[in-house]
């Protein structure tokens, strides 16, 4: 299960209606819905969600670049064609780095240029894409305010926390 966590402030005063739907207020970001459920479709979508609530801020933080809003639109394709693809995907980039993410240290993705990594990509366009988005985050991280960076925190271990599960249900299969 995922560790305690604090919530972001709300996304409108008590007493007052939610803003309209559109791309998401520069400020802290919303904890994705789901806990799991103990289903493998749950811990997906729970994932699922929590990547398209990231992109859409790093959408939302540069609005007129072209591969950002190109990557968006790919992760939510690949999440309405196969969101399977898309977990193991992201999941298993996070996941060397899973005593990193949950020991809060972001000095191994600040300070990582991520070559190697690069270099052993076979697809020239995902490593193209990759190379433009992995620096745009990192700005993101820079500029974001420190209880930006707790909730950003708090959705990369959600993250790896669904991937984790959803690794185990697969090996061990469903529980009973």
């Amino acid at each position: 299960m995922r560790p305690a966590s604090s919530s972001p402030p709300p996304s409108s005063p008590p007493g007052e209606a939610a803003p309209a739907a559109g791309p998401p207020p520069a400020g802290p970001l919303p904890l994705p819905p789901g806990e799991g459920g103990g289903s493998l479709v749950a811990y997906v979508e729970a994932f699922v969600s929590t990547v398209k609530t990231l992109m859409a801020d790093l959408s939302a933080r540069y609005p007129h670049d072209p591969l950002v809003d190109r990557m968006k639109k790919r992760i939510a394709l690949a999440a309405d064609i196969c969101p399977i693809t898309l977990v193991e995907f992201v999941g298993s980039h996070l996941y060397p780095y899973r005593e990193r993410i949950y020991g809060e240290d972001d000095s191994f993705f600040l300070d990582n240029a991520y070559e190697e990594e690069f270099e052993r990509a076979t697809d020239a366009e995902k490593v193209a894409i990759a190379s433009h988005l992995v620096p745009k985050v990192k700005q993101a991280w820079r500029d974001a305010t420190l209880d930006e960076r707790e909730i950003y925190a708090e959705l990369v271990q959600s993250l790896l926390d669904d991937y984790i599960e959803y690794l185990s249900i697969q090996v061990e299969g469903p529980a009973p």
